[in-house]
């Protein structure tokens, strides 16, 4: 089964079209920044530069970050994405250092030396791996993070979002470059190996399919997640949920950590 990120990265264009309330909604963005900043205001930390924003898709919590005057350098495994982020970038007058790589070895991406003062990976971007995979990526992330600094991220949350996930769904989205695209999906859950199975299939009729996907996502709980930052040298703070207003299947239901 193809990763999430293999996905995207030869999708861009139509992910980003059809999934338009997550990556053109800059309502979502400010709330997912309020949650994160108030984990770190309950415990008097701030955002420092250098900061890293992992999984950035297009920029949207990059771009948010940079216009308060931090330093910020982006990580995503997407060149399409990344195209769209600098353009964004350019069009907001902030600066942002994109880079294209992969979480689960970020000294091909940044410098082997660079440490950051603290790092966020947001919008539901961890959990695309099996369990090694994640704890590769956390210990990435400790390795580049300075001692004493914070790492908050966001993660579907098994406990709330399981009961509640459907078979199948779908939708009509019109979209300027492709046409009216019906947007589709399947889900199974794999309670044995926490994971959630997925299948999503867009199709038009000017352009017949356009993008028709399996890949996985895996889920976890708070106490497996913090005990997995506990493998990767992590303390896991404080924790808070998060439920979005609107539909946006996993992103629906969340958990934000603040690790240090």
């Amino acid at each position: 089964m193809k990763h999430w990120t293999s996905t995207y990265a030869s999708h861009a264009e139509i992910i980003y079209e059809v999934d338009a309330d997550v990556y053109q909604n800059p309502s979502l963005t400010k709330a997912e920044l309020a949650v994160a900043d108030g984990l770190l205001a309950e415990e008097g930390i701030l955002y420092a530069s250098p900061h890293l924003d992992l999984a950035c898709g297009t920029g949207r919590h990059s771009i948010a970050l940079a216009s308060r005057g931090l330093a910020v350098v982006a990580v995503d495994y997407s060149p399409g994405f990344l195209e769209m982020a600098e353009g964004l970038a350019r069009k907001a007058g902030v600066g942002v250092v994109f880079k294209q790589g992969d979480l689960r070895d970020l000294g091909v991406t940044v410098n082997p030396t660079d440490r950051f003062a603290s790092v966020t990976l947001l919008g539901n971007s961890f959990g695309f791996f099996d369990d090694e995979g994640n704890r590769q990526i956390l210990h990435e992330i400790r390795r580049v993070l300075c001692r004493g600094g914070p790492f908050v991220f966001d993660a579907c949350d098994k406990a709330t979002y399981v009961p509640l996930v459907q078979p199948y769904s779908q939708c009509v989205v019109k979209t300027p470059s492709f046409g009216t695209v019906r947007d589709e999906r399947w889900r199974k859950w794999d309670p044995c190996a926490g994971t959630l199975l997925c299948r999503k299939r867009h199709t038009s009729e000017e352009c017949g399919v356009l993008l028709d996907t399996e890949y996985s996502l895996r889920l976890y709980d708070r106490e497996e997640l913090c005990a997995l930052l506990g493998d990767a040298g992590f303390r896991c703070v404080t924790t808070t949920q998060y439920r979005s207003g609107t539909e946006l299947g996993a992103m629906s239901s969340r958990v934000f950590y603040l690790a240090k």
